[in-house]
């Protein structure tokens, strides 16, 4: 299976500041063609959005529970319909 192929959609749940433009320039690295979209705290969304390797922004409003499941039953079956291939948490 051609991992390049195969992966395409990925969701990168962001909590650790330091290690996200890394990440996104290791899964472009690995992935050229992919689209990448960020989950992440609402107080950070003005300054990921400016990225040009983040494709799309998903924000959390309570920054103490960054998880998927805080997310909110509609807002979880917004992710789901994007049908990510990959996530990763940071």
């Amino acid at each position: 299976m051609d991992t390049q192929e195969s992966q395409k959609n990925i969701l990168v749940i962001r909590s650790a500041t330091r290690i996200l433009n890394q990440t996104l320039l290791s899964l472009k690295e690995e992935f050229p063609e992919c689209r990448i979209s960020v989950l992440a705290p609402e107080s950070v969304r003005e300054t990921i959005e400016q990225d040009p390797l983040i494709d799309e922004v998903f924000t959390i409003t309570d920054q103490r529970r960054m998880s998927v499941s805080s997310y909110g039953t509609e807002n979880i079956a917004l992710l789901r319909e994007r049908k990510f291939d990959l996530a990763v948490a940071l």
